[in-house]
Formats: structure tokens, sequence, C-alpha cells
């Protein structure tokens, strides 16, 4: 099998980007939880930071930006999918608890599959949420977790998404 020169870059940068990840320390990634929780500009930097090391993946913005009347407002909507230390490092900035994740005597993270349901959004899925105001600027950021639904899935193989929406107001 012949491989091409963009296929073997890719494969590079994916044992790179996996590399990369195995050697980012605890402390590491929170510093990347706080500057991703400061605001529009902090999250902005994290989310370049995160595509490096492959701590985030699949980034999507989405310009929503509107103008009438009242004035103009800069709208976006950012979006990706953390990997699971990314993810355990934005819940311990905030102090938040994974419902369900335990290490187990083996060493392996685990969700236990069950308590997740949402009694005000009948949904079964771990969610958290914050919000900053940075220089006229509105960040409101959400957190959620979808569990594998069987007992002691592994961890990383949760879905996991972090969801930040950007608002300002300019006349």
């Amino acid at each position: 099998m012949k491989l091409t020169n963009k296929q073997i870059r890719q494969i590079i940068k994916e044992e790179l980007k996996k590399v990369l990840n195995e050697n980012i320390s605890e402390e590491e990634m929170l510093k990347i939880a706080n500057l991703l929780l400061s605001g529009d500009q902090g999250f902005r930097q994290a989310v370049l930071i995160g595509q490096d090391l492959g701590a985030v993946t699949n980034y999507k913005i989405i310009d929503k930006s509107v103008s009438d009347d009242f004035g103009a407002r800069e709208k976006f909507e950012h979006n990706f999918n953390p990997s699971p230390e990314l993810m355990k490092a934005i819940a311990s900035v905030l102090g938040e608890e994974i419902r369900g994740f335990k290490v187990l005597p083996t060493g392996e993270e685990v969700l236990d599959g069950y308590d997740y349901s949402d009694p005000e959004r009948g949904s079964d899925h771990h969610r958290f949420q914050h919000e900053v105001n940075e220089g006229g600027t509105n960040c409101r950021y959400f957190f959620a977790i979808y569990p594998n639904t069987k007992p002691n899935a592994p961890f990383k193989s949760a879905k996991m998404h972090v969801y930040m929406y950007s608002e300002k107001l300019t006349n």
C-alpha cells in the first residue's frame, strides 16, 4: 500500500498530538481550563492551544451578529468536543462534581452509567454552566457530558461538548 505525502503528514500529526496530550500535566490542563473560562479572548486562546495539543476537536464558530434600530450586536456561538482531561479540568476549576465518575482499583476512569437524569429537562446527561462578563462582552458557557449508558463505561467514551455564546452590544 502506497501512502501519499498528505496521508503521511496526517499520521505524523495524529501521533504527535497523542504524545503531546499524554505529556501534558494536570496543572497545565488546569491553566488551559482557567484561560478558557476567563472570557471571549481567553476562550479563543485556549481553543488554539487545545487544538494544538489535541484537547480540543471539532471546533466551530458561527457568526450570529445582527444590526437593527437599537444598534449592532456582535454574537458568536462557539462549540467543540473537549478531551476527557480537559473536561475534568474545567469541572475542577468550576468546582463541579461529575456525577458517576469514579476510578476503579485498576486505575481505569469510568462513569457508572446511572444517575444522569435531569428532572428539569428530562435528559440523560450531566451538564453545568458558567457566565462571565469581560469588558462589555457577556460570555455564557454550557458544558455537557453524555455517558455511555452501561455501568462502568470508560470515561473517555462519553460524548463531551463545550458551548460558549459571546455577545457584545456595539453602536
